[in-house]
């Protein structure tokens, strides 16, 4: 076999058969199909890679380049260096199919994608009139908008005369008098800070919420590739799901245009992926096609099998038995929600004395009995922990924990599936002058300015610039009747703790509807049995290469999950590895 890179054949070790691994997403996180090299450090493949071996050339990691693989058939890759030395060679590693994918999208960030809309005009009227027909729900778009509040200055109401809280709004809209109502910021405001007057121009504090399925859908074509399908957009509840941001000038950009990089939160597509993963669907990716599906756990685990592989068996299977894995889902979480224990094991040492565990919901806590009891509780309504004490004439809760620490068993090795998206830390604080009473959601990291056009005493406030932005999740859920508008939800509950009737899932991982329940229970199960067998098969790279690893496999009657192959490229003379975990 041979390799060319730009054209040019590279000089091979003799007999150079690099050894493949084609993984699952499902075990590995980001499926891909791999192959480590070796290269001798010949001046013709120093030469082509721009001698690597010389730090003060610009290489570097994370550095491709598009690359050939001359054997049976010709099979495009790109190759990255990891490390070259002028006697010891060349280290790289093949990427190919989805390998191809993750090696670039590890590292472009969402806010690099480029889309400006304009299409109002450049009118800052217009485009507010548009965006309070999306916030009412009369039009549909790539994105909603509800009120949130960025930041809140608690008031006092002991002073005299009292101090009202003060909040900056995402949003906000009032009253004029005509059936519905309008935003604020249709008109110039003026806000006294410390005895000074600052000027709010037209179009200050309204922001769109990009929904996750259009985000999704953007990132996956910018790299020239097709969703085959989109959850997050066939679904009527998940199409409910959006990235908060919190940009208080995002439509004062060029008077009136909707600038999505200020919109979208500063991680990489990679981390985009798993926030999928961690939302329970799995990305299987085919570079061949230039096409990108999804799965649901469930759907993998439950899958019939799609292929027979008795008849290719070389060997023996060898069963291996191992500790069970346990699940680690985690999410990093903002200051104001952050958890104490990393585990529900943790938590309860230090309130192990307080009795029994229940769910409780208002009317149950009214109606405790009088004797003396205390109870670790979760509340229904929110999926937060409390401890509960009654007594004569006594009825006592304290707040312990929230849905926002990592579901941690606390023995057993853990298989992580972090997401980097943070929760948003539910509030409704009622702002005089502003709100009235359980409206919005509390968002308490920052305000952030981009493109700044706020006056204090007739002088331009210096712009305040923040490029890093949390990937914060959200539903556009619990319809406001008085208001004709929804507010944003992590767990699908309207302001009086009831469930929203058409929403199945929350956003946090342990609440009843949370998403272990929905998509990782099953998977731990699995995971905890700890079985696995290994075999040898007589495949062909390319009758490897088109199996669907989001199908099951069916061995002497036996239902299996694939977990990763590997495979010499170039060699058929050499079986393949087979891991793969029973699914009965």
């Amino acid at each position: 076999m041979d390799i060319s890179v730009n054209d040019a054949f590279l000089d091979l070790s003799e007999q150079l058969y690099p050894e493949a691994t084609l993984s699952n997403a499902l075990f590995s996180r980001a499926g891909a199909l791999t192959a480590p090299v070796s290269l001798p450090a010949s001046e013709r493949n120093l030469e082509i890679f721009n001698h690597p071996e010389r730090p003060d050339r610009d290489i570097g990691y994370g550095n491709t380049f598009d690359a050939r693989i001359h054997s049976a058939e010709i099979k495009q890759c790109r190759m990255q260096i990891a490390s070259a030395h002028e006697i010891d060679g060349i280290d790289a590693t093949l990427y190919f199919d989805e390998g191809d994918f993750y090696s670039r999208a590890k590292e472009f960030k969402l806010n690099q994608l480029s889309l400006v809309r304009d299409e109002w005009g450049a009118n800052i009227t217009n485009l507010l009139d548009w965006l309070m027909r999306v916030m009412r729900e009369e039009v549909e778009d790539d994105f909603m908008l509800f009120p949130v509040c960025l930041e809140l200055e608690e008031g006092d109401s002991q002073s005299s005369p009292p101090v009202p809280a003060r909040g900056i709004i995402l949003n906000a809209t009032e009253d004029t008098g005509g059936p519905t109502e309008t935003f604020i910021a249709y008109n110039p405001q003026t806000e006294t800070i410390d005895g000074v007057d600052i000027t709010l121009p037209v179009g200050y504090a309204v922001s769109p919420f990009l929904k996750f399925h259009a985000v999704l859908k953007m990132a996956v074509e910018h790299f020239g590739y097709s969703l085959l399908n989109n959850p997050w957009e066939s679904d009527p509840h998940l199409k409910r799901m959006v990235f908060l941001n919190n940009t208080a000038d995002a439509c004062l950009k060029d008077s009136g245009m909707l600038d999505y990089s200020q919109l979208l939160p500063s991680i990489t597509v990679t981390g985009l992926l798993d926030i999928c993963l961690a939302k329970g669907y799995v990305a299987y990716i085919n570079s061949a096609a230039m096409t990108v599906r999804f799965v649901s756990i469930p759907d993998i685990i439950n899958s019939n099998p799609a292929t027979e592989l008795t008849s290719v068996l070389s060997s023996r299977i060898t069963a291996f038995y191992d500790a069970g894995k346990h699940l680690s889902l985690s999410a990093e979480t903002i200051e104001s929600a952050s958890p104490n224990f990393e585990s529900y094991e943790e938590m309860w040492k230090s309130y192990k004395t307080y009795g029994n565990f229940l769910y409780w919901d208002e009317d149950q806590f009214n109606n405790l009995p009088s004797s003396s009891s205390y109870f670790n509780a979760v509340r229904n309504s929110t999926g937060d922990y409390y401890l509960i004490k009654s007594g004569t004439n006594v009825k006592y809760r304290k707040k312990i924990s929230s849905p926002y620490f990592s579901r941690v068993p606390a023995a057993g090795e853990t298989q992580a599936f972090d997401s980097v998206e943070k929760f948003v830390a539910v509030d409704f604080p009622d702002i005089p002058g502003k709100t009235s009473g359980r409206l919005m959601p509390m968002y308490l990291i920052g305000a952030t300015h981009y493109n700044s056009a706020v006056e204090r005493d007739g002088s331009l406030i210096e712009e305040q610039k923040q490029d890093e932005l949390a990937a914060t999740l959200c539903y556009g859920y619990g319809l406001v009747p008085s208001k004709k508008y929804f507010f944003g939800s992590t767990r699908c509950y309207d302001p009086a703790g009831e469930p929203v009737m058409y929403a199945w899932s929350s956003i946090d991982i342990v609440s009843p509807t949370g998403y272990y329940g929905l998509f990782f229970r099953e998977l731990e199960r699995f995971l905890l049995k700890g079985v696995r067998i290994e075999a040898e098969l007589n495949m062909s790279p390319v009758e490897i290469e088109s199996l669907d690893l989001s199908k099951s496999v069916r061995i002497k009657n036996q239902r299996y999950l694939i977990e990763e192959i590997v495979y010499q490229i170039g060699n058929e003379q050499t079986p393949a590895r087979l891991t793969a975990w029973p699914n009965t």
